[in-house]
């Protein structure tokens, strides 16, 4: 359930409820921009499959084996079918909020705006030139930002956005991140700014005897491989403190995702299909 996190932060609630790393208490709370529960749209689903039974959680989990498609085009760019994934990059996320003041832009003199988007402006382009490496490893993303009230003969009172930050080093992603705060309030004057944390994952490694054995299985079934690291983040990350975890992509069209122009090879579905298939029956027996 709500593994992207999109209408509803932080993403993987149903993994994360199912192997104990949140409560369903506090997942049910969780509203969307429009106010809406989690709780409520269960509710609703509830309601509309009636003879579905509930079951409680707790079942006991030999492994979890996870295919998926890489979201990103180094498979494709390297000809592989398969890519046996070595673990997942930790990832950071923040909400920012930036306060001002709102004023009429046709009467009110620069000295006295307290402009929260300019103040937005400078804290971005201060964020990016210190956290974006020359190796282009680390991953940051401002992908919402919201303007308030967003009228254009008003000057901007209040700003919110999101911070995404990934990096496969626990060292790196703990220093990069602990340096937002500071940043924020360094380049908010003259307004105030605050910041909330809203995930820390840390980088995790599935465990090798899991990926060696999908390499064997792929091996065997003479399909071209390479083992990579998951950019994005899944269900296997709640999953790998839970049981044995692996994963299995296959290449996507130009490593895009999450979109109508996402699209796959049917030979590579086949390819993904047949190594999980001989990874689960081996698991299974």
């Amino acid at each position: 359930m709500n593994e992207e996190g999109s209408r509803f932060a932080p993403g993987m609630m149903g993994s994360a409820v199912y192997t104990g790393a949140r409560s369903i208490k506090d997942i049910n709370r969780i509203t969307d921009d429009n106010g809406i529960t989690v709780s409520s749209e269960i509710n609703k689903m509830h309601s509309s499959f009636p003879d579905l039974e509930i079951k409680e959680f707790g079942r006991e989990i030999k492994c979890f084996i996870e295919a998926h498609i890489e979201q990103g085009p180094v498979l494709e760019l390297e000809h592989k079918k398969i890519g046996i994934v070595t673990g997942i990059q930790g990832k950071r996320t923040f909400k920012i909020e930036v306060t001002g003041e709102e004023n009429h832009v046709g009467t009110s003199p620069r000295i006295v705006r307290r402009d929260a988007l300019v103040s937005t402006v400078k804290i971005i382009e201060n964020l990016h030139n210190n956290i974006w490496d020359n190796e282009d490893v680390t991953r940051f993303t401002i992908g919402k930002l919201i303007v308030e009230p967003n009228a254009p003969s008003v000057v901007p009172s209040k700003v919110v956005f999101s911070i995404d930050l990934r990096h496969p080093d626990e060292k790196i992603l703990n220093e990069l991140g602990d340096k937002i705060s500071q940043i924020c309030l360094d380049n908010s004057r003259p307004c105030t700014v605050t910041t909330k944390e809203l995930v820390h994952d840390k980088p995790l490694k599935f465990p090798e005897e899991v990926v060696s054995k999908i390499e064997s299985f792929t091996k065997q079934l003479n399909i071209d491989f390479m083992r990579l690291p998951s950019g994005a983040g899944h269900d296997a990350r709640y999953l790998h403190y839970f049981c044995p975890t692996g994963m299995i992509f296959i290449p996507c069209k130009n490593g895009i995702s999450h979109s109508p122009s996402e699209s796959v090879k049917k030979e590579d579905l086949v390819a993904g299909t047949q190594v999980l298939a001989e990874t689960v029956w081996h698991y299974a027996n």
